[in-house]
């Protein structure tokens, strides 16, 4: 089935820059040194971890369905 109506191919590249973003990130965030004041929850232990698990796997995913796209898009392309 071929589709009529698709985005660019540099929509799935930018998608694909996206992902690495988000998972460049999440490794910042297991290093923040910032000191918050007391009962902000940003200066719980747990946080920085959870953020950082957060961002890794949603960073993935994006980035795994933006190359899918990609590779659709580039074998649509070829036919």
């Amino acid at each position: 089935m071929k589709q009529v109506n698709r985005e660019p191919l540099v929509t799935d590249v930018i998608g694909m820059v996206v992902g690495v973003g988000a998972i460049a990130v999440a490794y910042t965030r297991q290093f923040n040194e910032i000191e918050y004041l007391p009962g902000d929850i940003r200066g719980e232990p747990w946080f920085d971890p959870a953020v950082a698990v957060i961002f890794t796997v949603a960073g993935l995913f994006i980035f795994l369905v933006a190359s899918i796209r990609l590779l659709q898009g580039l074998r649509a392309r070829r036919k």
